[in-house]
C-alpha cells in the first residue's frame, strides 16, 4: 500500500504510517481531508482511522488533547480516532479511562515500540486490530468486497460465454453442415449449467481428503480461515466449550495459538479431530493449506 509523502511528517508520524502500511492500509501524512490537519489517515475497504501523533518532552495537558480530538471526531465519518503520545511512558490510568469514555484510542510509546518489533504481517494485523477493535469489521468488509469481485468475474464470464455461443450459433445457422460448430455450442451450453465451485470449497474438499490420508478422523468441525487473526478466534471459540476451568482454558488457548497455529500459508482449513498413533488416540486441532496437512 502507498503512503502519500507530499509532506514528510515527523519520525513518529512516519513510523505510525508504516505500521498501518504493513497491514494493508492506504495512508496519508499531514492531510486536511476532514477540514483540520491529521498527522496520519489510514484507510482500508472503506474503514477510516485518524491518527494524531504527539512527541512530548515536558508537560502535556492530555485531558485537553483528548477533549479536542473527541470534538473533531464528531465532525467526521472516521471509524476510529487514535492518539499516540510519546515521551511519557507512565500515562495515568485516568486518561485511558477518559479516552475510552470519549471514544478515543490512546497509545503510549511502549505500545508503538512493541508493535514495531513484530516481524510478521499477520501477527501485526492481529495486535493492531485487537487494540483498535477493528479486526472483525475490516475482515467482514474484505469478505464483502471479495464476494462482489467474484460475482463480477462470474457475470463477465457468463456474458462472454453467451456472446461466444451467439456468434457460434449465427455462424452455424449460415453453415448447417458444420458439425464441429454444433458440438462446440452444445459444450458451451453444458458449461453454463454446471455448478461453480468456489476456491473456498475446493480447499475444504482437498483438505478433507488430506486429513483422511493422514489418519485424522472424527472431524468435529472444518472451517475455512483467511488469516492468522480469524484462525486464532476459531481456536478460542471452539476451546470455550471444554470442561476446563477458565484459567486452564486461557493457558491452553494461548499455548495453541502461540506454538501450534501456523503464522503463514493462509488461507487454511482448521478442524478438531482425532488421530491414532500406535495404540494411543489423541484429540486435537489440525491445519491444512493448499500444500496439504501442516
Amino acid at each position: 500500500m502507498a503512503t502519500d509523502v507530499s509532506r514528510k511528517g515527523s519520525f513518529l508520524e512516519r513510523l505510525i504510517a508504516r505500521l498501518f502500511d504493513r497491514i494493508g492500509f492506504d495512508t496519508k501524512l499531514n492531510s486536511k481531508e476532514f477540514g483540520f490537519e491529521s498527522d496520519v489517515i489510514a484507510k482500508k475497504k472503506g474503514f477510516t482511522i485518524i491518527v494524531e501523533a504527539k512527541q512530548y518532552e515536558g508537560y502535556i495537558n492530555l485531558g485537553a488533547l483528548i477533549d479536542q480530538w473527541a470534538n473533531r471526531a464528531k465532525r467526521t465519518n472516521a471509524d476510529r480516532v487514535l492518539l499516540v503520545v510519546t515521551g511519557h511512558k507512565n500515562i495515568p490510568e485516568k486518561y485511558y479511562d477518559l479516552a475510552k469514555q470519549e471514544g478515543i484510542y490512546l497509545w503510549n510509546e511502549d505500545t508503538v515500540h512493541n508493535l514495531n518489533d513484530i516481524e510478521t504481517k499477520e501477527q501485526l494485523y492481529y495486535e493492531i486490530g485487537k487494540r483498535l477493535e477493528f479486526a472483525e469489521i475490516v475482515e467482514e468488509l474484505e469478505k464483502k468486497a471479495k464476494k462482489i469481485r467474484k460475482i463480477k468475474i462470474i457475470s463477465i464470464a457468463v456474458i462472454a460465454l453467451l456472446l461466444i455461443g451467439f456468434f457460434i450459433y449465427s455462424f452455424n445457422f449460415q453453415s448447417p453442415q458444420n458439425e464441429n460448430t454444433n458440438n462446440l455450442l452444445q459444450t458451451e451450453n453444458q458449461n453454463l449449467n454446471e455448478p461453480i465451485i468456489s476456491p473456498e470449497q475446493e480447499l475444504i474438499n482437498f483438505c478433507t481428503s488430506q486429513f483422511s490420508n493422514e489418519g485424522i478422523f472424527d472431524l468435529k468441525k472444518t472451517d475455512y480461515q483467511t488469516d492468522f487473526s480469524s484462525a486464532s478466534d476459531w481456536i478460542r471459540d471452539n476451546y470455550e466449550n471444554s470442561a476446563l476451568t477458565q484459567e486452564q482454558k486461557e493457558h491452553n488457548i494461548n499455548y495453541i495459538i502461540e506454538n501450534q497455529l501456523p503464522k503463514q500459508g493462509y488461507p487454511i482449513i482448521i478442524t478438531s479431530g482425532s488421530k491414532k498413533e500406535g495404540q494411543v488416540t489423541s484429540q486435537g486441532f489440525y491445519y491444512c493449506n493448499e500444500n496439504g496437512v501442516i
